[in-house]
């Protein structure tokens, strides 16, 4: 990358994101923060729906029904009306690239400074996926939240369906001291089997 210089060489990056000081999600930070934001159907504000905005799934009592109630809502407060599948892929196809710190007018255009960086930093999430209905993700999040090893299954979610860094669980650890170690010794000489 050296031999071009600081303008004529370009890196692409591509990959899950794995916890917030991983490579990936840092550069997404440290660089244009960019997401796809979309109008709502029923408001029209440009929105990016998040993962608590795809509910009905979480009362269900099987992964049909969860798949049956799920639908995406309009984060925007104000709203908050549920979408059909075909309002959320006119949406998409209404959609706008927005960087750190720009808005979208009501008429969809972008305003404001596009970050000082070099780094195109995009997320893309589930809900920019055509191919996963809101049914697909309601049932993903059903069976992951009743999965036998939940965290492996909320690290799946957040990592590969919503493009979020993995929250690990605070677990106290005691540093290991080497000295501290060694007066724990009983005095077993190397090869020899304690009884």
């Amino acid at each position: 990358a050296n031999a071009f210089g600081r303008t004529g060489r370009r890196v692409y990056l591509e990959c899950t994101t794995s916890i917030e000081r991983g490579r990936i999600w840092q550069e997404v930070k440290q660089g244009t923060d960019s997401r796809i934001a979309r109008p709502c159907p029923h408001c029209g504000v440009y929105v990016t729906p998040e993962r608590e905005n795809l509910n009905g799934w979480q009362g269900a009592d099987s992964e049909q029904q969860a798949a049956d109630q799920a639908s995406w809502f309009c984060p925007n407060p104000e709203c908050g009306e549920a979408w059909t599948e075909a309002e959320r892929l006119d949406a998409a196809k209404r959609s706008v690239l927005v960087h750190r710190g720009q808005e979208v007018t009501p008429e969809g255009e972008v305003v404001g400074e596009v970050p000082a960086t070099q780094t195109f930093g995009l997320r893309w999430s589930a809900i920019d996926n055509p191919f996963a209905t809101a049914a697909d993700l309601g049932a993903a999040e059903w069976k992951a939240a009743r999965d036998r090893d939940r965290e492996n299954a909320e690290k799946k979610m957040r990592q590969f369906f919503w493009t979020l860094p993995y929250e690990p669980p605070d677990v106290d650890l005691t540093p290991l001291d080497p000295t501290e170690i060694a007066t724990r010794h009983r005095g077993n000489k190397k090869g020899i089997v304690p009884a």
